[in-house]
């Protein structure tokens, strides 16, 4: 993935590690704001979890395809709520086709995400 963080201005650190350490200062962060009306795109890395074919693979012989555990709900990756009033500022669902098809008891994962 090529990262583009031009619009984020002159002066912030490329290396995302000093990147993070430059935005983790209150000061630093209060300059900046998600505007409204712009795509933004984010990296997704997870070891386990295999997104095209929404399974968790612990090794290369052992697969198992999570959709039926989540009912038709998306897995939520992120979200991000305002302390104060408890409104999401983001939240980042991930669908996939299979989640179409399900067609079952509700099973204990979506019975955790219905109730949240």
């Amino acid at each position: 993935v090529i990262e583009d963080t031009s619009l984020v201005g002159i002066g912030i650190p490329k290396d995302p590690e000093k990147r993070k350490k430059y935005f983790s200062k209150r000061k630093n962060l209060e300059k900046y704001y998600f505007q409204p009306g712009l795509v933004y795109t984010f990296d997704f890395y997870a070891n386990f979890f295999n997104p095209k074919n929404h399974s968790l693979e612990l090794t290369k012989f052992f697969c198992i395809d999570i959709s039926p555990y989540f009912n038709g709900y998306p897995i939520f990756l992120a979200m991000a709520r305002d302390k104060e009033t408890g409104n999401y500022l983001w939240a980042t669902e991930m669908w996939h086709e299979r989640l179409l098809h399900i067609d079952q008891k509700p099973r204990m994962m979506a019975r955790i995400l219905s109730s949240s």
